[in-house]
C-alpha cells in the first residue's frame, strides 16, 4: 500500500471504545499537515518516507518492547510501504545518545522516555546532550504490566514471604531489574525496602531477558519484570507474586498489587519514540498520526495487550509536556535515594 491510499485508510477508521481503550483517530491528513500548511511542506510530507526509518531500541531483542515496535514497524510498513527498521542498542544512554546525535531528517527515531531523564540526574548532568530539549517528542506508545517474580520452587508463595526472608537475612537477597541503577524499578523497589524496614541488594540487567534467565538459574532470588515473565510462569518455572502496576491484571486476577499489600509504590513507564532536535515539523505529524492510526486497529491492540504491554498514546505536543513535567520528578526521586553516581548502595549497570 502506498503512503496515500495509507492516509485514505488512517481517515476510514472510526474511533474505538469498549470499555477499555482510550485512543481515538483522527483525520490523519488533517494532523500530520494542518489546512494552512505551506505548499512547499506539502510536497515534503507527500514524498516522506522516501526510504526506511530507523527506530533505536534501547533494549536487548526479545524482550516484549522489541516484540511490540516490531509489530509496529511491521504495520507501518503495510500502511506506508516503506521499512521501519528495528536496531537494538542495549546499554546506558547508547540508544538516547544515537537518536541526538542523528541527522535531523526524519530517518532515524528511536526509543525515549523516563531513562533518559533519571540518567542525567544519576550523572548530574553528565551527558552529552539535554535529556528533553536535544529530543524531538514525537508520540508516546504504551506502557506495560510489571510483575515481582520468584522462581517456581521457591519456599515464597507471596510478597509478605519475601519480606519476610529479607527481613531475616539483611542484604542477603538479591533482585534484579531491567533498567539499570536508579532506574524505573529500582526507585519503587527502596521506597518499599524503607517502608518494610528491609535491605536487599540491587542487580541491575540491561534487560527483562537476561533478568528472568538468571532468575530461573537461581542466581537472583527475584525480579521485576514486564510480560516477558509471563511465558515463564506458564512454563512452571517462575512464580508472579504481585503486580507493580495500580490495579490488578484481569488475565491474573488473584495477584495483588503492591499497593493493596500496603506499599503505594509502581513502576511507571512510559514508551515513546522520539528524534533530533530541528526535525521537520511534517515528518513528525506524519509519524504521530501513523503510529496513532497503527495503535487504534483492533489487532495491534490484540497483540499487546497478549504480551501484556498496553496502548497509551500521547501525541507530540502533549509528550513534549509530560517530558518537561517529569525532568524535576526525576530529580526528586534520586536525590530522595542519593542515587546518583552510584550511590545508594547498589552497583552500576553493566
Amino acid at each position: 500500500m502506498d503512503e496515500t491510499s495509507g492516509l485514505r485508510a488512517a481517515r476510514a477508521l472510526t474511533p474505538i471504545d469498549d470499555g477499555r481503550r482510550r485512543l481515538v483517530v483522527a483525520g490523519a491528513a488533517g494532523l500530520a499537515l494542518g489546512a494552512a500548511a505551506p505548499l512547499g511542506a506539502l510536497a515534503q510530507a507527500q514524498a516522506y518516507p522516501a526510504r526506511p526509518v530507523k527506530m533505536i531500541v534501547s533494549f536487548p531483542a526479545g524482550g516484549v518492547t522489541d516484540l511490540s515496535l516490531r509489530r509496529i514497524a511491521e504495520r507501518f510498513q503495510q500502511l506506508y510501504g516503506q521499512t521501519m527498521v528495528i536496531e537494538n542498542r542495549p546499554g546506558r544512554g547508547v540508544a538516547s545518545a544515537a537518536v541526538a546525535q542523528s541527522q535531523p531528517d526524519g530517518y532515524t527515531v528511536g526509543i525515549i522516555g523516563r531513562s533518559q531523564l533519571i540518567l542525567y540526574h544519576l550523572l548530574r548532568g553528565g551527558l552529552p546532550y539535554h535529556p528533553v530539549d536535544s529530543f524531538t517528542w514525537i508520540s508516546a506508545l504504551m506502557g506495560s504490566w510489571f510483575g515481582i517474580y520468584v522462581k517456581a520452587d521457591s519456599p515464597w508463595r507471596s510478597m509478605a514471604d519475601v519480606i519476610q526472608a529479607a527481613r531475616a537475612r539483611p542484604g542477603a537477597l538479591r533482585y534484579g531489574t531491567a533498567f539499570g541503577h536508579g532506574g524505573l524499578a529500582h526507585a519503587p523497589m527502596e521506597e518499599l525496602e524503607r517502608k518494610a524496614g528491609i535491605s536487599m541488594t540491587h542487580i541491575p540487567f540491561r534487560g527483562d531477558p537476561d533478568s528472568l534467565l538468571q532468575l530461573a538459574r537461581g542466581e537472583i532470588e527475584f525480579t521485576i519484570a514486564a510480560g516477558s515473565g509471563i511465558p515463564f510462569v506458564q512454563d512452571g518455572r517462575l512464580r508472579l507474586v504481585a503486580w507493580m502496576n495500580p490495579t490488578r491484571n484481569p488475565k491474573w486476577p488473584d495477584v495483588p498489587t503492591l499497593r493493596e499489600l500496603g506499599f503505594p509504590y509502581e513502576v511507571a513507564a512510559v514508551v515513546g519514540v522520539g528524534g533530533p532536535k530541528g526535525m521537520n515539523p511534517a515528518h513528525v505529524g506524519f509519524l504521530e498520526n501513523a503510529f496513532r492510526t497503527i495503535l487504534a486497529e483492533r489487532e495491534t491492540q490484540d497483540f499487546l495487550e497478549g504480551i501484556y504491554q498496553r496502548p497509551d498514546f500521547m501525541g507530540s505536543a502533549a509528550f513534549t509536556e509530560w517530558a518537561r513535567r517529569q525532568l524535576p520528578i526525576e530529580k526528586e526521586i534520586v536525590d530522595r535515594f542519593n542515587l546518583a553516581d552510584g550511590a545508594g548502595g547498589s552497583p552500576p549497570p553493566r
